[in-house]
């Protein structure tokens, strides 16, 4: 999902691409750390000799493992939503994949390597395994620091449609926009799910379509994010509201319903809100991209 604006857009690619340009930073000095070690420790005691040339494999086996390297982050969606980062999820996400690359790394390319003993094994995986870990969760959570608090100083926003009723969402409106600064949403303006004839503004917040008009407004006003706020019982009409929305490519936040909780179809949001995400997709990033691949492997 890529913003539709012009200016968010190229703020977004401009942060995927140091994203891109960290991660490989990071395998080479991985793999620099990797060989130094083996040129300088596990070969001249093997071999006996002070010390060995550097051959035009180290620049073979670095451009390798920052091919897989960028290419496993690729897999699993770490490139996705760059301006939409959550430090502890990314965290998490990163000690997953690198763990599972070091092993596959160790075992198809360090397993046969020549050692003076199985001890050398896990210094040279424990060098590799700390370099890549430690470089890639200090480096993305220095730079998601730096895009929270662009975000924070106002550099870049994400326009957001609020759809409900008045009587929904007044109560409710300050914990809304705490929301709302939070993630970085500014409200461009309300769409009343009624027709009530009601176009007042809401807490400095304008009405600027009915419902009827929702594709026009996000297209005219270049919405990202909406928030859709309606009472338990309507939740039976959100079926065709959801439908445009998904047309529409927006990121969709709504206050849910027990049975929403309950049987797991949603996410819940990181600020405090009880507002629920609506996933669009069905597939995660890694399943997306695996089923991507395939499809391009079989056709060619």
């Amino acid at each position: 999902m890529s913003p539709r604006g012009k200016s968010l857009l190229a703020i977004q690619r401009r942060w995927r691409w140091v994203y891109i340009g960290w991660d490989a930073t990071t395998a080479s000095l991985a793999y620099w750390m990797l060989y130094s070690f083996r040129k300088t420790a596990i070969e001249p005691s093997l071999f006996g000799i002070d010390h060995l040339l550097w051959g035009n494999k180290f620049y073979i086996g670095i451009f390798a493992t920052t091919f897989l390297w960028l290419a496993s982050l690729w897999l699993v969606g770490m490139y996705n939503n760059p301006l939409r980062k959550s430090r502890l999820k990314e965290m998490g996400r990163i000690v997953q994949v690198g763990i599972v690359f070091v092993l596959c790394y160790f075992l198809a390319f360090l397993l046969d390597d020549y050692v003076g003993s199985t001890l050398d094994y896990f210094h040279i995986g424990g060098r590799f395994a700390a370099a890549i870990l430690l470089l890639s969760l200090g480096g993305r959570i220095f730079i998601a620091s730096l895009i929270r608090r662009q975000i924070r100083n106002k550099r870049f926003a994400f326009p957001t449609l609020l759809i409900g009723t008045r009587g929904f969402i007044e109560p409710k409106i300050q914990d809304i926009k705490r929301h709302g600064r939070a993630s970085g949403e500014v409200f461009v303006g309300w769409v009343n799910i009624l027709d009530d004839g009601d176009c007042d503004a809401l807490d400095g917040i304008p009405m600027v379509s009915s419902i009827d008009g929702v594709s026009e407004c996000f297209l005219s006003l270049d919405v990202e994010d909406c928030i859709v706020a309606l009472p338990e019982n309507m939740h039976g009409s959100l079926s065709s509201l959801i439908l445009v929305l998904e047309q529409l490519e927006s990121r969709i936040f709504m206050f849910p319903d027990t049975y929403g909780i309950l049987s797991g179809q949603v996410q819940m949001d990181d600020h405090g809100l009880p507002l629920v995400e609506w996933h669009l997709n069905p597939m995660t990033a890694f399943q997306a991209h695996s089923k991507r691949l395939v499809d391009v492997t079989i056709s060619t």
